[in-house]
This record gives C-alpha cells, sequence and structure tokens, in this order.
C-alpha cells in the first residue's frame, strides 16, 4: 500500500487551516505556506502541499458544478411536492460519491464522517422540505373547510361551495 501524504497526516484543525488558506490564496503560495506550516512545527515540502491543493481544487470544482447543476434544476423545475428536491438530493449525493471513486481516493484518504455529515444534511433538508409540504397541505385543507362552512352559512349554493373548496384544494394537489 502507498505510503500516506503527510499533508493527510497533519492534525485535523492543521489541515483545516490550509484547506482554507489554500481557497483563500487560489490555490497558490505553495512556498509560504511550506513555511507557515514549518513556523507551526510541521515539515511538509512544497511539493507535496502542490499535490494535495491540486486534489482539493479538483474535488471542489466538482462539487460546485455538482452544485450549479443542482441549482439549475431547481430554478427550471420548480415545485411544492418535493421531487425536485428528492431528486437533486440523490444526485448530490451520486456526485460526492462519483468524485471520491474518479479521484482513485483510497478509503484512508478520505474522512467518510466528513462525506456521511453531507449526505446526513441533504437528507435531513429533503426530510425538512416534506414536513414543510405536508403543513401547507394540511393547512390548506384546513382552509377550505373553513371557507365552505362560511360559504354555505351566506347562502351559497352546494355547487358554488364545492367549487370554491376545489379551487382552493387545487393549490396544493
Amino acid at each position: 500500500m502507498a505510503r500516506r501524504s503527510n499533508v493527510d497526516l497533519l492534525p485535523e484543525d492543521v489541515r483545516k487551516w490550509l484547506d482554507k488558506a489554500l481557497i483563500d490564496r487560489s490555490f497558490s503560495g505553495y512556498e509560504a505556506l511550506a513555511d507557515e506550516l514549518a513556523d507551526r512545527g510541521f515539515t511538509i515540502s512544497k511539493s507535496a502541499l502542490h499535490r494535495h491543493g491540486q486534489r482539493f481544487e479538483e474535488f471542489l470544482g466538482k462539487v460546485r458544478e455538482g452544485a450549479h447543476r443542482a441549482a439549475a434544476i431547481a430554478e427550471a423545475l420548480p415545485d411544492d411536492a418535493g421531487q425536485v428536491g428528492d431528486a437533486l438530493t440523490q444526485m448530490l449525493q451520486t456526485q460526492i460519491m462519483d468524485v471520491v471513486v474518479e479521484m482513485n481516493v483510497k478509503p484512508d484518504d478520505v474522512k467518510f464522517t466528513d462525506l456521511i455529515q453531507a449526505v446526513a444534511k441533504l437528507n435531513a433538508s429533503s426530510v425538512q422540505q416534506k414536513q414543510w409540504a405536508a403543513k401547507v397541505k394540511s393547512q390548506t385543507r384546513e382552509a377550505a373547510k373553513a371557507v365552505a362552512e362560511v360559504a354555505r352559512q351566506g347562502g351559497l349554493t352546494p355547487e358554488t361551495v364545492e367549487a370554491i373548496r376545489s379551487k382552493i384544494l387545487g393549490i396544493t394537489s
């Protein structure tokens, strides 16, 4: 098995700092980063940092591409029932796995907890969206029922009351 990168062996807080610094510096300035890491007590060559930076930049690009696609789909196909949200969640989950597979990432090199958290957040947003849709549907039914009762008491014909109720319920169908 190949030797793990020195960057992968950094403590998590240092690696997070490094990844943020790479983004902030537009994936450049590797020599300065190597010097800053040395000041923190970590000896990593600028070549190793560059390799890590390339992998990280490629990964971010693919994730951004997936997010842009998801946003474009959501804008082009808005819906209240959640089908687009479900499709976007599945697409982003698939995109994350495709990136991991395509990059030939070895299990030891991936923080699967981070991936699991990302998928969990996607699923949680999907669940919240479905709960919101169910709440809106329930509130709409209650409003239709209340309006129909007021219309009946106001002397409207049963046909008119049903037409009003159907129009209101048509909002959520």
